[in-house]
C-alpha cells in the first residue's frame, strides 16, 4: 500500500454522487480529477432501447475508461499527486451484468480482462451508497431508469467490490454528504 499511487477510484449506482464527491475531493485536498465524458445524447439514445443498445455503449465505457487509466501514462509519475476518478474501471463488469444477456457477459468479461492489465489499480476504492428512491430521484438521460434496474445496478455494484482481490474498500453513503467526504477524506490522509 505504501508504494501504490496514490488513486482513490470512486463507485456506485447512477446518480448516487460520485461526481459531485469527486469535485469536492478536488478542492479539499487537491486532488487531480480524472472525469468520464459522456454526451447526454449518447445516454439518452441508450435509454430509448438498453437492449439494442446495450454492447455498444458498455464496450465504449470499457474503452474510454482504459484509456484514462492507462498504467503507463506519465501522469502517475507525477510525485505527490493524489489521483481521484469518478468511476472505477471494475464497475464496467456491474454494468455489464445488469444491461447484456448471458452470452454478452461472457463476451464482454473477455474484452475486460485483455484491458484489464493495461490499467492502473486504484490504491482506495470508494462504494458509494444511498436509497433507491433517492436514486429514482435523479434527473437528466438515466432519470429514465427504472426502480427496479436502478436496485440491481447498485446490487451488481456492491457485489463486484465485495469480491476477493479488489484491494481495499470503503464504503460510505451519501445520506449525509458531509460526513460521507470527511470520510474519503480521512481515508486518503492515512494512505498517503
Amino acid at each position: 500500500l505504501n508504494t501504490a499511487t496514490p488513486y482513490v477510484a470512486l463507485a456506485g449506482p447512477i446518480g448516487v454522487g460520485k461526481g459531485r464527491l469527486a469535485e469536492e475531493l478536488g478542492r479539499r485536498i487537491p486532488a487531480m480529477l480524472i472525469r468520464e465524458q459522456v454526451a447526454d445524447e449518447r445516454l439518452e439514445t441508450f435509454q430509448a432501447d438498453p437492449s439494442g443498445n446495450a454492447w455498444a455503449m458498455e464496450i465504449e465505457f470499457l474503452e474510454a475508461r482504459a484509456g484514462l487509466l492507462k498504467a503507463d501514462s506519465p501522469r502517475w509519475l507525477e510525485p505527490g499527486r493524489v489521483w481521484v476518478s469518478d468511476f472505477w474501471f471494475n464497475q464496467c463488469l456491474a454494468y455489464a451484468g445488469v444491461w447484456l444477456p448471458p452470452e454478452g457477459q461472457e463476451a464482454f468479461r473477455r474484452r475486460w480482462e485483455e484491458a484489464r492489465p493495461a490499467v492502473r489499480e486504484p490504491k482506495l476504492t470508494v462504494v458509494i451508497d444511498g436509497p433507491i428512491r433517492r436514486l429514482a430521484e435523479h434527473g437528466g438521460p438515466e432519470g429514465r431508469l427504472t426502480v427496479e434496474v436502478r436496485r440491481r445496478i447498485r446490487q451488481a455494484i456492491l457485489e463486484q467490490a465485495g469480491r476477493p482481490g479488489q484491494g481495499p474498500v470503503l464504503r460510505v453513503t451519501m445520506e449525509r454528504p458531509e460526513e460521507a467526504l470527511e470520510e474519503v477524506l480521512a481515508a486518503v490522509e492515512a494512505m498517503r
